[in-house]
């Protein structure tokens, strides 16, 4: 078995999903008089199919790594201590008030999807080193968990506030953004930290107008996708240097297929099974539970001396 890299192209073809949006939302609006807006559900947590397919397989996925015997023993406390802070978040948050767990949970959720696709731009440009990339990263957080908060809960802050403060955060972020694109230094890094940028002032387009599912969804999309192409090429390379995963190896072992196509069908199979078999009780905070702990450790795993970068290489 052969180890696999990650072409830069395919991770900038995952930003192909933001033209096919918009042309669908202009489409709507000139020509559809708004059929496809009114046609679809206005609360994403009835899209099951969507949340199926693109907000718990990815998430599952993540863990699939750590069936290893040497990465349970390097990353063993991490994920303990990882897990209490998720129980005790959940907890403490939860007895304050649920609307605050929900805003909490937000705000974390568009820090580890801003903060991935932003990781990658660094990455990719080979020369973002300024205070400017520092604020264009967080203030690009700011505007997508408003954004997010704003969507998904019923906050009784008034919509002049919201307003507000996204334009004041989106002029910054904007700002930065210039200064911080002179500093790339490969063609493919200044046009996948320009797409980056453009993510947040397309979701806030789309929030304008009331296109919920759309401001959900194409974020979402592309986070999930970009995760997926980064765990299962990390499972691959992993296993086609040591064939040590206690999950990985029998069904390889069965079926012959390898963890590049098992990673992605592993955790659609799971994440269904979790979605339906649950009970509706308790689904939510497991849910919860299981993305929290998700972000906590892709605070670390991904760093450049950790265990999980020594399997992912870039293509040229």
């Amino acid at each position: 078995m052969r180890s696999v890299s990650i072409k830069p192209s395919i991770l900038l073809g995952v930003y192909g999903l933001i033209p096919v949006f918009f042309l669908l939302f202009i489409l709507d609006v000139v020509f559809f008089n708004r059929f496809i807006r009114e046609s679809l559900a206005t609360d994403p947590n009835d899209y099951v199919l969507f949340t199926i397919i693109f907000t718990l397989p990815h998430i599952v996925a993540s863990f699939f790594g750590f069936f290893d015997r040497e990465y349970a023993h390097h990353y063993g406390k991490k994920i303990l201590r990882g897990a209490q802070y998720a129980f005790v978040g959940i907890i403490v948050l939860s007895a304050i008030n649920p609307q605050v767990m929900l805003l909490g949970f937000a705000m974390y959720t568009m820090t580890h999807v801003f903060l991935q696709q932003s990781g990658i731009s660094k990455t990719l440009s080979k020369g973002i080193r300024s205070r400017g990339f520092v604020v264009w990263q967080w203030t690009g957080v700011a505007v997508s968990s408003l954004l997010y908060i704003s969507i998904y809960t019923d906050i009784s802050l008034p919509p002049a506030w919201i307003s507000t403060a996204v334009v004041s955060f989106m002029c910054v972020f904007l700002v930065s953004a210039f200064t911080c694109v002179k500093q790339c230094n490969t063609r493919i890094g200044t046009q996948y930290f320009l797409l980056t940028t453009s993510l947040p002032v397309i979701v806030s387009i789309f929030v304008l107008f009331d296109y919920r599912i759309f401001a959900l969804a194409l974020p979402r999309m592309i986070h999930d996708i970009t995760g997926y192409i980064f765990y299962s090429t990390h499972d691959h390379n992993r296993f086609a240097a040591t064939q040590a995963n206690a999950l990985y190896k029998p069904i390889h072992t069965t079926t012959g297929l390898s963890p590049l196509m098992l990673s992605p069908m592993l955790s659609i199979i799971i994440a269904y099974i979790m979605q339906f078999y649950t009970p509706i009780g308790s689904l939510v905070s497991v849910l919860v539970f299981i993305a929290l702990l998700h972000y906590y450790l892709e605070g670390f795993i991904w760093k450049s001396d950790s265990m999980h970068r020594k399997y992912i290489r870039f293509a040229p």
